[in-house]
């Protein structure tokens, strides 16, 4: 017997999704602490000169590799802190697809690349929840609506 794949597409987990804000890894710590509390993001792709991805900053880089480990220099530099070599995701990737990609690598964040080959936007393990969350919510709803029409069909 096959069974058919489960799949969520990627716009479902996108649906709020903000521009990707990039910073160039060149850009001091302080920089990019910067731009992320301007943005409210945790995260930001960084670039080199030519604008081509080179990896990503979190907040928690920062705070482990420059502070935690007392390299919190005013000069301390993006390149310094940051994981190069990002994994990623398609943009017609499906949500357990994700996951796994997520789970296998140690992330917590993935860029999304359009077909362009460019960053359309980060997909996070907590968006994944949320949406998983709310799926089985409504799961849960019909359940709970089935139970409610069989007892009222029974009296």
């Amino acid at each position: 017997m096959e069974t058919e794949k489960i799949s969520t597409p990627i716009s479902k987990v996108m649906a709020f999704r903000k521009p990707v804000i990039s910073v160039r890894s060149d850009a001091t710590v302080k920089e990019a602490a910067r731009l992320m509390h301007e943005n409210h993001v945790g995260n930001l792709l960084v670039t080199d000169s030519g604008n081509s991805r080179m990896g990503v900053v979190t907040d928690r880089d920062i705070v482990l590799e420059g502070i935690a480990l007392e390299k919190g220099s005013k000069d301390l530099k993006v390149s310094d802190v940051m994981t190069p070599s990002v994994v990623s995701a398609k943009e017609d990737d499906d949500l357990f697809e994700m996951i796994t990609l997520m789970a296998d690598n140690g992330v917590t964040r993935l860029p999304i690349m359009g077909q362009d080959e460019k960053v359309i936007g980060i997909v996070t393990a907590k968006k994944i929840a949320q949406v998983l969350v709310q799926a089985l919510h409504e799961i849960t709803h019909i359940s709970d609506q089935q139970q409610a029409n069989e007892s009222n069909s029974v009296h």
